[in-house]
């Protein structure tokens, strides 16, 4: 096994836009139901988060929303917002919920999976008179 085949940053990235059009084109037509979801939670649960740190350049996004629970919710919220211009990192966290104490130190507990969504773009110059 050589790195021959694996492809370099530079064409990588040159196809990049056209390679996210039309992932975009295809969530709408094919995944309708989930490219619709996702859209809804980046309407309800993202931007006004984002709204809120828009100063800083980055916001910090936690969702349990079931819609990501498939890789395929998770790229497109990436594809969106990468359309829209921002920058994206999600990292799964995975949170065990404790439930009821059976016997003596037994605890059940249940697992939740919570999505941090790091959302970076561009802060807005702001000039000071002085």
């Amino acid at each position: 096994m050589t790195i021959k085949g694996l492809p370099t940053a530079k064409s990588v990235i040159e196809n990049a836009r056209q390679e996210l059009v039309s992932r975009l084109n295809d969530y709408q037509h094919f995944h309708t139901s989930v490219f619709l979801s996702v859209v809804t939670v980046i309407q309800e649960e993202i931007m006004p988060t984002i709204r809120m740190h828009v100063m800083s350049g980055e916001a910090h996004i936690m969702s349990s929303n079931p819609v990501f629970r498939e890789q395929l919710g998770l790229q497109i919220l990436i594809d969106i917002l990468s359309d829209r211009g921002f920058s994206v990192i999600v990292e799964k966290q995975d949170r065990r919920i404790p439930i009821k104490l059976e016997k003596k130190d037994q605890i059940l507990s249940s697992n939740e999976q919570h999505f941090l969504f790091i959302v970076q773009f561009e802060k807005p110059t702001i000039m000071h008179k002085d």
